[in-house]
């Protein structure tokens, strides 16, 4: 288990650019026991603002499935999900939408539980009462990697 704390550029397909904050956190049921290398596999959730100029703002519950692979000291990973509910306003025209796609990229330095990186992101926003409109975000994140050491009984 772990979480991190993202903030970060973000834009969208022909509109302005602006900032991202996300706290997120992560669920690695395969995860390289401590001190080895190996796979990762498990899935995230978290909470997401973003604002891009004076009437262009979201949030958002991201929820990606993850996996990629430690090298200790580095982490890579790759995941998609959705959006599990969002609210944007662009241009002035707010909308909601449910199960938006989402893609990421991930690379960090994970050394004894406290994590630092960069992560990319890009987003599909389908929504009612609004149009459709793709995202990209591209941020650095702090974060920690509680691990379980020892057998689970």
């Amino acid at each position: 288990m772990g979480g991190q704390l993202v903030a970060g550029v973000a834009g969208q397909l022909d509109g302005p650019s602006g900032w991202v904050a996300r706290l997120e956190y992560e669920i690695l049921p395969l995860f390289a026991p401590v001190g080895t290398n190996g796979a990762i596999a498990g899935f995230g959730y978290g909470f997401e603002y973003w604002r891009s100029g004076t009437d262009n703002w979201g949030l958002s519950m991201p929820l990606p499935l993850l996996f990629g692979v430690r090298f200790a000291p580095v982490r890579a990973t790759i995941g998609a999900g959705f959006d599990a509910f969002l609210v944007d306003q662009v241009a002035d025209d707010t909308g909601v939408g449910f199960f938006a796609p989402l893609a990421l990229a991930s690379l960090a330095l994970d050394i004894h539980g406290f994590r630092v990186g960069a992560e990319a992101r890009g987003q599909y926003r389908w929504q009612f009462d609004a149009d459709d409109h793709a995202r990209w975000q591209l941020g650095v994140f702090i974060g920690f990697t509680g691990e379980q050491r020892g057998p689970i009984y």
